[in-house]
């Protein structure tokens, strides 16, 4: 009888500790039960650090390291995709959240199954757990053109999303790559001139263009200024939708969150795809590029790729006077789309 006691009485006392646990909540648009996810990973004794370059949480606990990506939903135990998210991480006041469902799931990938909690009351956000969740800054002793190198080259072979090995890049250390801000790019569209691009060091496309992009930008000595739109794409905030409006003629269709298919399929639903180029001058988009899987990508292809980039940048040094901006867009697409072309990667996630 006195064991049964000891055992009721352990189990009673993992309850108290279970349910005490200093958890920070929230719910969703939709209701759902969200944790920050440093809170909850800390409390169960994980290491939890934020990769600012690429936006990604990296979870460390019993010898296992789990690698969130807040660009979409794949879950990477020691660098080996594991599992999907059911929902995307969210991202809100320095502050990353996950379904409690999602979370539970990350345990049982390292420990067995653990106790679920129900209602978990909703409580407010400290303003210190926040900050805590801020992007440490990275590369602080790097010009912006060798941590552009540095930031690709970590990913060199490395398994990416789509279960492929990074390409391999050996970029110019003598490149022109501006680190941009999104004031940076409201600068250029609000009467400046400018070439700015889109990218993510781990997307496929990118990791083709790049080589060729630097190079005709060394050579026309253009500076290039570099903007990763990944996190306030995935946060959907007020810095993804000003891009979405004063691009909306220039960006494709959103084709990852709808599908033509769908009964109310809205070509007017436009996203941020990466690579993409735009040359700027005072304020007018006059050519611009997007480069997604395209054939030109392929190494067979890669002199048709620095002639296409050169002919873009060449607009760059054009008085804007002489051309229209949409007409001028229109016929760089259709040249670079001339001919036969098919997809070469496998459709990127973080694209």
């Amino acid at each position: 009888m006195s064991k049964i006691c000891k055992k009721i009485g352990a189990i009673i006392m993992v309850m108290i500790l279970v349910l005490s646990m200093p958890l920070v909540v929230s719910a969703d648009s939709n209701g759902q039960t969200e944790v920050a996810i440093r809170a909850f990973f800390e409390a169960e004794g994980a290491i939890v650090e934020w990769y600012s370059p690429l936006r990604q949480i990296i979870i460390t606990l019993d010898g296992q390291t789990l690698t969130l990506n807040t660009t979409g939903t794949a879950v990477y135990q020691n660098n080996v995709s594991t599992f999907s998210l059911t929902h995307p991480i969210r991202l809100e006041a320095g502050t990353a959240y996950m379904y409690y469902y999602d979370a539970q799931n990350l345990l049982s990938v390292i420990n067995p199954p653990v106790p679920v909690i129900e209602n978990i009351p909703i409580t407010t956000i400290p303003e210190e757990v926040a900050a805590e969740e801020e992007p440490a800054e990275e590369y602080a002793d790097l010009t912006d053109a060798q941590r552009f190198v540095e930031e690709h080259a970590a990913f060199n072979n490395v398994l990416g999303a789509t279960g492929e090995p990074h390409r391999y890049l050996s970029l110019p250390e003598n490149n022109t790559i501006v680190y941009a801000s999104f004031d940076d790019i409201m600068a250029i569209l609000d009467g400046g001139t400018g070439v700015f691009f889109f990218g993510i060091p781990t997307c496929p496309s990118c990791r083709a263009f790049y080589p060729a992009l630097l190079q005709v930008a060394i050579e026309m000595n253009i500076p290039l200024h570099y903007f990763d739109a990944s996190y306030d794409r995935a946060a959907h905030n007020q810095n993804y939708i000003t891009l979405l409006e004063r691009l909306h003629n220039y960006l494709p269709v959103d084709d990852r969150n709808q599908s033509p298919d769908d009964p109310d399929f809205d070509p007017e639903m436009k996203r941020v795809t990466n690579p993409h180029v735009f040359v700027v001058v005072n304020g007018e988009v006059i050519a611009e590029k997007m480069l997604n899987r395209h054939q030109l990508l392929a190494d067979e292809y890669f002199e048709e790729l620095v002639a296409s980039v050169r002919e873009l940048l060449s607009y760059f040094n054009t008085d804007i006077e002489e051309y229209d901006a949409h007409e001028d867009a229109e016929d760089i697409e259709e040249s670079d789309e001339a001919g036969d072309y098919e997809d070469v990667y496998t459709p990127c996630p973080v694209c």
